[in-house]
């Protein structure tokens, strides 16, 4: 089990601001921000950069997307080459089973959230 902030899959909106950008985005940290303020934001959750580096490092895919982007960026100037890369690394994620902890994590944020 995760014991600190920095270890977890899943952080509440109400949890982050602008100091956790590393850990979940700007976009994420941002909304945390936003109900600091007392703007109205739905209740949900952010999935960390953990989770992300866990998933890639652990299905043994980080060397699958490094590989398609060397492979296909080979003109840093060519915005195709880029999209066609992302296109490319989508296809691997989406097509790599997710790992039992961290599905556990959105599942039980995600149960958590229905409850909200």
């Amino acid at each position: 089990m995760p014991s600190t902030r920095k270890e977890k899959f899943t952080l509440w909106f109400e949890e982050l601001d602008k100091n956790d950008i590393p850990l979940v985005g700007g976009k994420n940290a941002n909304l945390g921000e936003m109900l600091k303020a007392k703007i109205p934001v739905p209740p949900g959750f952010a999935i960390t950069a953990q989770a992300y580096e866990e998933f890639i490092t652990k299905t043994g895919i980080a060397e699958k997307i490094y590989k398609a982007i060397k492979e296909t960026v080979t003109d840093v100037n060519d915005p195709k080459q880029y999209e066609e890369a992302s296109k490319r690394i989508r296809r691997i994620i989406e097509s790599t089973p997710m790992l039992p902890e961290i599905e556990k994590a959105i599942r039980n944020a995600y149960s958590e959230l229905n409850k909200k």
